[in-house]
């Protein structure tokens, strides 16, 4: 939270000067014109976009040594609170005497902004951030704060490669991705579908999308509107090539063969969870029902008649210095290709996303331009989830159709309807806010998601709010005192009702009593063994919290069969309580088969995933599984290029254990049954779309033998272990991830030695088409790609015996470097 050290900015005339000028709202005006020769049900309008960036200030603001996005240089801060404490709320006000002599709408939600965002930065380590306040008639104001990279990363950088583009300023031009916030595009193309009469959001997708199978045979009533509010029962997300190093265009087919070897978690619309592979199956309904491309149908019908003109998927790398990049633990600058399109595709600006934040504040209509009906805006906002079965902590807010939250808690206790998306990725970290009878919206975005937008984004809003006049006095926090709350919750437990063995989708706790009636320990289960949490004291209000941290809350709820631990805890910035089943009660069950055993004791590689995995580089490449003593019949599963954490499933089968998880909203997102196959009479384990083969199967490379290997027409890597330190030289591949003892990857501290003339991305992207030397570390591991069909050539030599034997110049030169890096 920021609330405790807040700081105001003081400004000279310079700067008072652009916040007037970007204060007030730029009302652009397009000519919409037809387009010929498209099926009436299709006519998209065509805008002749005009400059929303307005040169002639752009050209003023030059003249004075100022950009579009701010001061190009560093502006005087003045703290507008000491360390002690300072309350949001007084924030708001501080912020308003602050700003109090300044003429133009909003400055001070401007001011308020950039402190707010600046101390996020400092704490966190975040490179830059981009934001915008808009209105109905436009941007209210603008600003980019930062540079393309930290000056650290730029030294690294700039060690191996002269990648200048780390310490430049980062302008409201400058593209993030949005991640899940591009849910929206998908929703408001399939709206428009339904507005066109090509598509009824409670028919079956099946009819839309024939090809369209699961292992369960309740998929058959998935329907539209259960893709867009998360009510469809997937098992989560296939993150199989969705974050990459280079563009695949075909992740969203690669999604519908990957849930036709997959169970349902729930039955569709029992309950919602928060679910991505829903939205990448709206790009296939989009492209079935209309014979467009999802990614052309975005830019055709709702990009283009907004004049979003920044706005772009990463169909194709993007020219440095236009987007804000990635970097890698040694300092590498790479563009981080989100293949997800439809679900968290979307690079873009806070500049454009105005354009699109009055589409919502408008009714669906832009510039004389209707670009969806007022009834299918209003259908976005409609609580989705009144209807279903399974709520084990009812909650009056929660997914719309596209929208995370359609009654977001800090403005429905100010009696404001107000809409909300939130995106992250790996690199981004974005929120966007809606506030459709109070004409305002605010969109932010940034290089981490560490820097809590939504907490930023709530304040200023609620400032504006109060610039506007529909405040007259800033909204309270709630109180966070567990000790003066005194009303009982509907959620209150003891120390005898408390403890059990509670999972989710990536965490085991523990809840045991103590000799205190008032207290119970919790325990998490890390690695093999259970590590003290914390210790849970019971307050008034009959929930327990940790002393440490009395915010967040925790009770006991039930539904169906199910025990649930129920979470209570502030949301944003304070202004509201948040209350949801954070993980569900698991029950002892009868010893899971005995070959399950032999599995446990490997470590299993991950065979499928594409050598431009970001996940391969970053989380590495293994799976392992794990039995906790106390629950018999259940069996734990960590698979690292998925992210997944300590997953418990049910295991009374011999060849299958299942997901069991049944939590609405987001603690049982992303869950996986674990099947066993046999390939090339060879025990596989297959998570998802991701296989894998046990560690002790793949063969050793032994010094001074050649192997000669054919890539299978599955395009499966190959996969060696090295008992000892050995060198490879590698022939007819195309990429390599090299290994340590602890999985780690070592190949981004060789990649530049190996590739070099040929970089167009890190992480293996270019092609080693000439025999090129790797350096493998005692017990390490390396996965070898090449072309499907074709052969790849493994020498393997000593390092004493690789450094003596006749190379080629080149060949030479790049052992050199490799062994100096």
């Amino acid at each position: 939270m920021l609330d405790s050290n807040q700081q105001a900015m003081t400004q000279g005339l310079i700067a008072r000067s652009l916040l007037l000028m970007f204060a007030r709202p730029i009302k652009s005006t397009a000519i919409v014109k037809t387009e010929p020769d498209r099926p009436s049900s299709l006519k998209r309008p065509v805008i002749a976009c005009p400059d929303r960036h307005q040169p002639e200030r752009r050209r003023i603001l030059a003249a004075i040594g100022l950009t579009a996005s701010g001061l190009t240089g560093t502006l005087p801060w003045a703290a507008l609170a000491s360390s002690t404490g300072t309350s949001t709320s007084q924030a708001l006000e501080a912020g308003s005497t602050e700003m109090a002599g300044l003429d133009g709408a909003y400055a001070g939600s401007q001011a308020l902004a950039i402190t707010l965002t600046q101390k996020a930065m400092e704490q966190t380590g975040t490179s830059s951030v981009s934001m915008a306040l808009i209105s109905r008639n436009g941007l209210i104001w603008a600003r980019a704060i930062g540079t393309l990279g930290k000056e650290q990363e730029r030294k690294q950088a700039n060690a191996q490669d002269p990648d200048t583009s780390a310490g430049q300023p980062v302008t409201t031009d400058t593209l993030y991705c949005i991640g899940s916030c591009s849910k929206l595009f998908a929703t408001v193309a399939a709206l428009q579908l339904v507005d066109r009469g090509l598509v009824d959001l409670d028919t079956p997708v099946k009819q839309y999308l024939p090809i369209f199978a699961m292992h369960s045979p309740e998929y058959r009533h998935i329907t539209v509107r259960m893709l867009l509010n998360h009510q469809s029962g997937f098992p989560g997300s296939d993150y199989s090539n969705a974050f990459t190093t280079l563009p695949y265009s075909a992740y969203s087919t690669q999604v519908v063969e990957t849930l036709s070897m997959a169970r349902l978690k729930h039955a569709p619309g029992e309950m919602s969870v928060y679910c991505n592979d829903g939205f990448t199956l709206i790009e296939q309904v989009v492209q079935a029902v209309t014979g467009v491309a999802y990614v052309d149908y975005i830019q055709r019908n709702v990009l283009d008649p907004l004049c979003m003109t920044n706005s772009r998927y990463a169909v194709q790398l993007f020219p440095q210095g236009s987007f804000a990049p990635g970097r890698s633990p040694s300092g590498d600058a790479f563009l981080e290709c989100i293949n997800v399109y439809a679900s968290g595709g979307l690079f873009t600006t806070p500049t454009d996303m105005a354009q699109f934040a009055r589409l919502f504040l408008n009714q669906g209509v832009v510039d004389g331009a209707g670009i969806l009906s007022g009834q299918a805006i209003e259908s976005m906002a409609e609580l989705q989830a009144l209807g279903e079965t399974l709520r084990p902590v009812p909650v009056e807010w929660g997914f719309g159709l596209g929208w995370d939250n359609v009654r977001e808690r800090a403005f429905a206790s100010q009696g404001m309807r107000a809409w909300r998306k939130n995106g992250g990725t790996s690199v981004y970290g974005s929120d966007f806010y809606v506030l459709p009878d109070h004409g305002l919206a605010f969109m932010i975005t940034g290089t981490s998601t560490g820097y809590q937008p939504d907490v930023i984004a709530e304040q200023v809003l609620f400032k504006a709010l109060l610039e506007q006049g529909s405040l007259t006095a800033p909204p309270q926090e709630v109180i966070r005192t567990p000790s003066a709350s005194t009303s009982a919750s509907p959620y209150a437990a003891t120390s005898q009702t408390m403890p059990a063995i509670y999972a989710n989708s990536q965490a085991v706790f523990r809840v045991c009593t103590t000799a205190d009636p008032q207290t119970v320990n919790v325990d998490k289960w890390e690695g093999k063994k259970w590590a003290r949490h914390a210790r849970w004291q019971r307050g008034a209000d009959g929930l327990f919290y940790d002393p440490d941290a009395p915010q967040t809350r925790f009770g006991v709820a039930h539904a169906g069969n199910h025990k649930y631990l129920s979470l209570r805890t502030s949301s944003g910035a304070g202004y509201a309580w948040l209350d949801l089943a954070f993980a569900q009660a698991v029950e002892p069950g009868t010893a899971i088969p005995d070959v399950w055993q032999t599995r446990i004791d490997q470590t299993w590689v991950v065979i499928n995933e594409r050598y431009t995995s970001l996940a391969l580089a970053w989380s590495g490449p293994i799976l392992t599984l794990f039995t906790i003593p106390e629950i018999p019949g259940h069996l734990g599963v960590n698979v690292a290029p998925s992210t997944t954490e300590n997953q418990l499933l049910v295991a009374n089968e011999p060849d299958a254990a299942r997901m069991i998880f049944k939590i609405p909203y987001t603690m049982s997102r992303d869950l996986n049954d674990l099947l066993v196959e046999h390939h090339d009479g060879m025990e596989h384990l297959r998570w998802g779309r991701m296989l894998f083969r046990a560690l002790g199967d793949i063969p050793s490379l032994l010094a001074d033998t050649t192997q000669v290997q054919t890539i299978g027409t599955n395009g499966f890597s190959l996969a060696f272990r090295a008992p000892d330190a050995i060198d490879i030289e590698l022939d007819g591949a195309i990429a390599a991830f090299v290994y340590d003892d602890t999985f780690k990857s070592v190949f981004p501290i060789q990649f530049r030695a190996h590739f070099d003339g040929t970089l167009t991305q890190a992480r293996g992207l270019a092609t080693m088409r000439e025999p090129t030397i790797l350096s493998l570390p005692k017990a390490g591991l390396v996965l070898v790609y090449g072309n499907p069909g074709e052969t790849v050539t493994v020498r393997s030599r000593s390092p004493e015996t690789a450094l003596t034997r006749t190379r080629s110049p080149n060949t030479q030169k790049k052992h050199k470097q490799a062994t100096t890096t």
